[in-house]
């Protein structure tokens, strides 16, 4: 215990109660080692999330998620969250923010940016990363969660919510070659052609889409487009038609379930049938299918 004097003016203690009273006062106050403040401390630590994204999440006091972009969130009070809907009004929420949400396209690595932590009592503590990371090749909504411990043991979660976007349209194989030859009068009465190399072309079957994620081609959005060369333009026709010589393209279109889109064009050359031999007289003029003319010199 300090030891405390008290001095008047006449250098004399005059008053023992009193000063018996002040170190009775001052012991309990001060006179000891003080009190640890961090005793009171029942708060778990505050997380805040690097690159959070730009939806705030919510779970509302009846379970609820709320989806809020960021720049709509007004203020939040101790049970309270506000925030301005679509026609500028402003709705208060009971409950909590929980964590932010962000896109991320599917099949594209993430890495964590982490999150910084502080405490009232702690202060700063260390940067911490999620236990676990996301499945990019999974298109289901997934969640990164964070955990902070303060000095005290109090515990707080905070969390990252991800929206897996896919952003790849599909690729287009084609059934043999992708550029056909089919000669004159070759359609069979199934609708099949029979191209230079004796390969079958079905216009139906030619090509198909394949996506980057497994059943995700959305087969009503199938589109195959047949144009005919017109003078210097393509037009859309019906059918591929081996009567005349002829040139086609038959654009075959994939859309997955996720709206990305893929053309690709086959052309189809209707031409008569390769010719090895090549008659020049016939009963002593020009064959007819000689198209370079004769020229005599003496």
């Amino acid at each position: 215990m300090k030891l405390i004097l008290v001095k008047l003016r006449d250098r004399t203690f005059k008053n023992f109660a009193l000063i018996c009273s002040l170190c009775a006062f001052l012991v309990a106050c001060g006179g000891q080692e003080s009190v640890d403040p961090n005793t009171g401390d029942t708060v778990g630590p505050t997380i805040t999330l690097i690159d959070k994204g730009p939806e705030t999440v919510i779970e509302t006091d009846s379970d609820e998620i709320l989806y809020i972009p960021n720049e709509n969130i007004s203020y939040q009070t101790s049970g309270s969250i506000f925030y301005t809907n679509e026609n500028d009004e402003l709705i208060e929420v009971k409950g909590e923010i929980i964590g932010y949400r962000q896109q991320h396209p599917i099949g594209t690595d993430y890495i964590d940016p982490g999150a910084e932590v502080s405490d009232l009592y702690s202060g700063d503590l260390p940067p911490i990363t999620a236990a676990s990371n996301i499945n990019v090749n999974d298109p289901s909504d997934q969640v990164m969660t964070y955990t902070a411990v303060d000095f005290n043991g109090n515990q707080s979660t905070f969390k990252r919510f991800f929206q897996l976007v896919d952003e790849t349209a599909p690729t287009i194989k084609f059934n043999g070659d992708k550029d056909r030859i089919i000669y004159l009068d070759t359609a069979n009465d199934d609708g099949d052609f029979i191209d230079s190399e004796n390969n079958v072309l079905n216009i139906d079957t030619g090509a198909e889409g394949i996506d980057n994620l497994d059943n995700n081609i959305d087969l009503s959005k199938n589109k195959i487009t047949i144009r005919k060369a017109v003078d210097d333009d393509f037009v859309e026709v019906s059918a591929v038609t081996t009567d005349e010589v002829a040139h086609f393209k038959i654009d075959y279109s994939f859309t997955d379930k996720s709206g990305n889109e893929s053309t690709s064009t086959r052309n189809v050359f209707i031409r008569a049938p390769f010719n090895a031999e090549q008659p020049v007289f016939e009963n002593g003029s020009v064959d007819p299918i000689w198209s370079n003319g004769i020229m005599a010199y003496d």
